[in-house]
């Protein structure tokens, strides 16, 4: 009899070749993924390789088929499965213009890549009877498919761009052009060599493991996820690492290390001391892990022997720093309000990976040391200059762990390269910043809430409602409008519309008030709106294609301005 449910470890190649198609159910989350998540496998893998590890695990998946049906459903992995099958797409399409291959190795890596995306060719009476001439071996939901296969399953897709307004995808679609074109740029990239990629390919096929988790029938595979994610104990991570470490200590030490726990836990918040535990592991071993945090600092800082020396000398000093952070209480004098402004716009950021070297600044070197401004300026400038180019994840995480690690060395900071910005860096960046898509880039909000600060006033977080962006020009003006004439057609204006030189700054009310009139009417609702950035915006005569052209360099020179940071005409 078959047995209820059946587990098994499967390479991503064999997984993506069985002989039937793996379909997500019409119901399933759209995708959601962001360049974050999808950079940051790579990279993971890339580094499993590069260091000698034997596999990588993928993680568990779960499906429902019998062994005799043409279809599986994917339950749980649907993110990953879409990444990957446009992993295997952009190799294929990579491999197919590489002329440093030979044109027997350009056709082998094309079909192997290709057979993980094509069921080939065979007698199935259940994928006949639907008339399929091709048929993909991830079925995406009904109303992606088409999309999906267009620009990622199709050879060449992942080279074609949607035509029209981005406005016009769905975000699920959306996030699937992103995510494509920043894992093409980063597999295409020249630093990647042809003889690299086929080895990552070999790699994420052969060594790269999926945890498989079967059932015959849909509806046991959801209640046995639904199971998993119900039934886990859910636990406060704080609550968690202090029976972990406190246990850990000697037994005459345990009762004065809680009251220092508990003093740090009022201090900081269940959500702080959990954080700045992962930086004090960060700043011992001084590269990433991915252990256990409560056993490596067990380990790392032998609190079997003195763990009352780790709180008094290590937590409490840090978590006091930290405290410091979050309150932009750092500095004395005019400088305190300089630097306050430095950590405020850290704060903008959607990481905290800058968190660790300034806590390792702060308690080595301390706030009252001379170089502390400029410490944090160069800080500020690297975490967004990183984060505007859309640097790898884990790029950044280590450029951050290297730069904690060089505030023990008795050196001018002017003379660190951790603080480098390359001029690859600032091209990625200029490249994101002059897309004519900006305004649905993950940096668009801070981008101009940055600028309005630098101008004078900051709005605060845009939420829609009392801060909204404005398209000044607008994405679909009546037909009677002057923008049509200015900007020649719907096609010159879906050019236009979504380039950082075209956004403003409005609330809710003033931006439906604004709707899609012509500038003569806009550039008044802009000039007395209140925020800096419409008001300078207020300034031009006219709004023109030009207009927007000079203004998106106009605002990437304020930007780049206080980081020193020279900007080369595009």
């Amino acid at each position: 009899m078959t047995e209820y449910i059946r587990a098994s470890v499967s390479t991503v190649e064999a997984f993506f070749t069985q002989n039937r198609v793996i379909r997500l159910p019409w119901f399933q989350r759209a995708y959601a993924w962001r360049e974050e998540s999808v950079l940051r496998l790579v990279s993971d893998i890339l580094l499993a390789m590069e260091t000698g590890k034997p596999g990588y695990c993928l993680g568990h998946i779960h499906i429902a088929a019998t062994a005799e049906q043409a279809t599986a459903s994917l339950v749980d992995g649907h993110q990953r499965a879409i990444t990957l099958a446009m992993l295997f797409a952009i190799l294929r399409d990579l491999a197919a213009s590489d002329l440093s291959l030979t044109s027997t190795r350009r056709q082998a890596e094309q079909a192997r890549l290709q057979d993980l995306l094509v069921v080939p060719a065979r007698v199935d009476r259940e994928i006949a009877a639907a008339g399929v001439s091709l048929t993909w071996r991830l079925s995406p939901q009904p109303q992606m498919a088409a999309f999906f296969e267009a620009f990622v399953q199709q050879p060449g897709g992942t080279l074609v761009e949607p035509d029209g307004s981005v406005d016009d995808l769905t975000p699920a679609e959306r996030n699937l052009i992103e995510n494509r074109n920043r894992l093409r740029a980063a597999l295409g990239n020249s630093e990647l060599t042809a003889a690299r990629r086929m080895d990552f390919t070999s790699y994420l096929l052969g060594r790269c493991h999926f945890v498989v988790v079967e059932v015959d029938d849909e509806d046991d595979a959801w209640s046995i996820l639904g199971v998993e994610q119900t039934t886990r104990m859910p636990h406060d991570a704080s609550e968690q690492a202090k029976i972990s470490l406190i246990y850990a200590m000697p037994a005459v030490e345990q009762e004065a290390a809680s009251r220092i726990w508990e003093a740090t836990q009022a201090k900081l918040g269940n959500e702080r001391i959990s954080e700045l535990l992962g930086h004090l592991r960060t700043l011992r071993i001084e590269k990433r892990s991915t252990k256990p945090l409560e056993g490596d600092l067990q380990t790392l800082y032998g609190l079997n022997n003195d763990g009352l020396g780790f709180m008094n000398t290590v937590v409490y000093p840090h978590a006091e720093a930290l405290r410091r952070l979050d309150g932009r209480q750092v500095g004395s004098g005019t400088l305190a309000k300089v630097i306050g402004n430095h950590i405020e716009t850290l704060n903008w950021l959607d990481h905290r990976l800058w968190v660790a070297p300034a806590l390792a600044w702060l308690t080595i070197r301390t706030d009252q040391h001379r170089a502390t401004e400029p410490f944090f300026a160069r800080l500020d400038r690297l975490a967004w200059m990183l984060r505007l180019a859309g640097t790898d994840p884990n790029e950044q995480e280590n450029r951050f762990i290297r730069l904690a690690a060089a505030v023990r060395r008795d050196q001018l900071i002017t003379e660190w390269p951790e603080f480098e910005v390359s001029d690859k860096t600032r091209d990625e960046a200029l490249a994101i910043l002059r897309s004519r898509t900006f305004y649905y880039k993950h940096t668009c909000n801070r981008v101009l809430r940055r600028l309005s600060h630098q101008l004078g006033a900051d709005p605060g977080v845009i939420d829609g409602v009392n801060v909204s962006i404005e398209h000044i020009l607008p994405r679909r003006p009546a037909k009677e409008r002057q923008w049509l004439r200015d900007f020649a057609s719907q096609p010159g204006i879906i050019d236009n519309c979504d380039r950082l030189g075209n956004l403003a700054l409005l609330t809710g009310p003033q931006n439906r008030r604004a709707d899609t009139n012509d500038w003569s009417i806009k550039a008044g609702i802009l000039r007395s709106s209140g925020f800096v950035l419409s008001m300078e915006a207020a300034t031009n005569a006219n709004w023109m294609p030009r207009t927007i052209e000079l203004r998106t360099d106009k605002l990437i020179a304020l930007l780049f301005a206080p980081w020193g940071i020279a900007v080369a005409p595009p």
